[in-house]
């Protein structure tokens, strides 16, 4: 605690412990109390020790929970709904109850409301993202009635929202990288629309991601998959920002030369635009869920102890939906449009900044919605060549900075052994800021 806080505290104990006569102006006294500076230090001090048992306990009992084996009986997941949303309290707490059912107890499950898309998942990610303490700080907690029903509940968009935008004040204080990515509350968006969605970022912030908190049929799928990306570093979310920003960009421009390719115009752009908004969705959601299923397995050991260990599919393709590490982000788009269409490879080839990509690993890792355009050979050279044009209206030195060509292996790594100081530096500015508020 800054010496600062600890002053403004020790102010508020001064004048809870001063006598009611000296503030009341009817009580005939003008003389202040004797304050015992000693004790009311000495309160201030056993306050802040309640309040760390108290938590403590807290974590204790939620430990065991998380712990708790959440398995099927033949260690499946269930496809059937485990956890419903419930309601929004008036302070601004999502409540989700956990469901009863005598064909399985488990709080994961692969129930979409959306046939396949946006899982239900298991909405203790955050816990295990965060870790017991910090979560409980953010306001998540999981509750144990006493006729054995359980909820899971945690801050809606805009409780959320504030405490990230005063958390990023006290980081910042500190010399310490804000939080760039801030869920905000919104409706289920068309899958189209991703991308103008998450280039209203400002600020601090580089990913807008719409949270539906109140939604029924997604609502437990956001709290499981995406607001445990409030961990992502900035070098992964500018990466992200930046493809979502040319592939915005290339499709603005395709407008301007609609009389080149016709009807296949809307199209491309409407699939470009799709696509991009379902990398940011997988990546986001998957790069946090596949970190917490780590977290889990490894009984919430710190994350130091955790390199090394072989993290799940999920992570590793959701980094590389999401900011595809191996290529420039405006290589990303040429990328994308390759795999959507039937350009001719070579043709592409000379058309990347970095010319020794490997399109199989590419086009194994890419089909997302599984959709191609086919394109006359005409038709290709005419793409091509706009894609080329819009590469020639930027200025060369912005494709060369920035940005390194790398693995999502070596992101994952390195995201690995920066999050235990990152959970610190948060858990700190979340106490300072509780304290001051």
């Amino acid at each position: 605690m800054t010496a600062k806080l600890r002053l403004l505290i020790f102010s508020i104990l001064v004048m809870a412990y001063m006598p009611n006569t000296y503030a009341d102006n009817n009580a005939g006294t003008t003389t202040p109390p004797v304050l015992n500076l000693s004790s009311c230090s000495q309160k201030l001090d056993k306050i802040l020790e309640l309040q760390r048992i108290s938590l403590s306990s807290k974590v204790f009992k939620l430990r065991e929970i998380l712990l708790k084996s959440d398995k099927n009986p033949d260690n499946g997941l269930t496809k059937i709904s485990t956890v419903a949303y419930s309601r929004t309290t008036p302070e601004g707490d999502i409540v989700l109850n956990k469901l009863k059912s005598p064909l399985n107890n488990t709080w994961d499950s692969l129930y979409s409301y959306y046939n396949r898309f946006s899982l239900q998942g298991d909405p203790r990610n955050i816990f295990y993202l965060l870790g017991p303490e910090l979560a409980l700080k953010f306001g998540f907690k999981i509750n144990i009635h006493r006729d054995g029903t359980t909820e899971l509940i945690a801050p809606n968009a805009e409780k959320f929202g504030k405490l990230i935008y005063g958390i990023n004040v006290i980081l910042k204080k500190n010399g310490f990288e804000p939080i760039t990515y801030l869920p905000i509350k919104a409706e289920y968006i068309a899958p189209t629309d991703g991308v103008r969605f998450s280039l209203q970022s400002k600020g601090d912030f580089e990913i807008y991601f719409p949270f539906a908190d109140s939604d029924p049929r997604i609502t437990v799928h956001e709290v499981s998959y995406h607001l445990g990306s409030i961990l992502l570093p900035q070098s992964i979310t500018h990466r992200a920002h930046e493809i979502t920003r040319y592939t915005q960009n290339f499709t603005d421009y395709l407008k301007t030369r609609a009389h080149e390719l016709g009807e296949l115009k809307s199209e491309i752009i409407d699939q470009l635009l799709l696509e991009r908004s379902i990398e940011i969705d997988v990546g986001t959601g998957n790069t946090s869920h596949g970190l917490a299923l780590l977290r889990q397995q490894s009984g919430l050991k710190d994350y130091k102890f955790l390199l090394g260990r072989s993290v799940h599919h999920y992570a590793h393709d959701g980094l590389n939906y999401l900011i595809r590490p191996n290529v420039h982000p405006v290589d990303a788009v040429l990328l994308r449009l390759y795999n959507m269409t039937n350009p001719l490879r070579s043709e592409v080839q000379k058309l990347l900044l970095v010319n020794d990509f490997n399109f199989e690993y590419k086009e194994n890792s890419e089909a997302l919605m599984g959709r191609k355009i086919y394109l006359t050979p005409k038709q290709n050279n005419i793409l091509l060549k706009i894609y080329k044009d819009f590469i020639n209206s930027h200025e060369p030195s912005e494709f060369t900075k920035q940005f390194s060509i790398t693995t999502e292996e070596k992101i994952m790594s390195d995201l690995i052994k920066s999050m235990d100081e990152r959970l610190r530096q948060i858990d700190k500015a979340l106490t300072e800021l509780q304290l001051v508020y």
